[in-house]
């Protein structure tokens, strides 16, 4: 937990008490008030949502695109298994910012993501043609 304090008046600089966490599970801030009945008399003015938008995937969602992806049963980092896990990330991205369109930290990991994927299939692209047609006709992208 971050230990930002919220002020609750202006006297909790000077305010020698020992201050108190107040608040519900989603929102927490400090408030220099001794007795309960003080802390339950302060009304909550704002409330903090923590809305992340995790870029994990689900390991069920994880594991199913890398078997389906993946050139040998142990393969679990070739350039086809990076690029559809990267896909499938990018689509979870893209469904959250329709959702959260002000949501910038996650919009610039999305841009970092389709970078990431983009310069993936570059390289597979070079090393390896036939393999690089076949993941795009699977995963329904445009050509790099």
């Amino acid at each position: 937990m971050s230990q930002s304090a919220f002020t609750v008046g202006s006297s909790f600089a000077a305010s020698s008490r020992a201050p108190f966490l107040v608040g519900s599970k989603n929102s927490t801030f400090f408030c220099p008030l001794n007795s309960q009945e003080q802390r339950q008399s302060v009304p909550v003015v704002f409330e903090i949502q923590a809305t992340s938008a995790s870029p994990n995937l689900a390991p069920e969602i994880k594991l199913q695109t890398i078997q389906s992806f993946q050139r040998s049963p142990s393969d679990t980092g070739s350039a086809e298994v990076q690029v559809a896990l990267l896909s499938s990330r990018i689509t979870y991205m893209t469904e959250h910012l329709k959702a959260h369109p002000k949501d910038f930290a996650s919009r610039r990991g999305l841009y970092k993501m389709v970078a990431s994927r983009k310069s993936q299939l570059r390289f597979l692209k070079n090393v390896d043609f036939d393999s690089y047609a076949t993941l795009l006709k699977k995963l329904s992208l445009k050509p790099v």
